[in-house]
């Protein structure tokens, strides 16, 4: 399994886990706290929801200064890269780290989802750059990676705690399907 192996892995390196789970079975989370997990039941259905409850309940824990979202297939991101996406934090150089896949790693995925991924880290940097939330010359952010690692303080807590709101611009159909609490970065930047 994925998500166990993903755990053990990450217990083994010597990091603490939150899962907030949504409706897997009680042999499983029973397992997962027998890992050494923090399992909590979802509290508000959603992707987006889900993650603030995990970032309140880990930025709790005694001793956490950073916090590192990230899917249960990265293993060989928490086995190699973790501590060193996590440096900039604990040193102080930055408050969030956007971690970046190398070309190499992007070759192990179809071309389809290479492409897409490209298309959409692209566009980001363009209207990032074209709003002056960046500069003309900073590197690109591999937004579509996923691994997100940010301070554990009040303030740049806040900032992955904000729910978002998505404004209704009349009877559209679209109107009665977006939810940005189901989206999974509602709670990024």
């Amino acid at each position: 399994n994925i998500a166990v192996n993903f755990v053990k892995e990450a217990i083994k390196t010597g990091y603490q886990i939150v899962v907030v789970d949504g409706g897997s079975s009680d042999e499983f989370k029973s397992h997962l706290a027998d890992l050494g997990v923090y399992v909590q039941t979802e509290q508000q259905r959603g992707l987006s929801p889900s993650r603030r409850q995990a970032f309140a309940e880990v930025s709790s824990i005694p001793g956490v200064e950073v916090i590192c979202w990230t899917e249960p297939e990265k293993i060989s991101f928490v086995r190699d890269c973790l501590p060193q996406a996590a440096i900039p934090i604990i040193t102080g150089v930055a408050d969030i780290v956007v971690p970046k896949r190398d070309e190499q790693g992007l070759t192990t995925y179809p071309y389809d989802q290479i492409y897409a991924e490209n298309k959409t880290n692209n566009v980001w940097m363009d209207v990032l750059r074209a709003h002056h939330l960046l500069p003309k010359d900073s590197k690109d952010f591999d937004f579509c990676f996923g691994p997100r690692l940010f301070k554990n303080t009040p303030e740049v807590k806040e900032v992955f705690m904000k729910a978002f709101d998505f404004s209704k611009r009349g009877d559209l159909a679209l109107d009665k399907i977006i939810d940005p609490e189901l989206w999974p970065d509602a709670s990024l930047l």
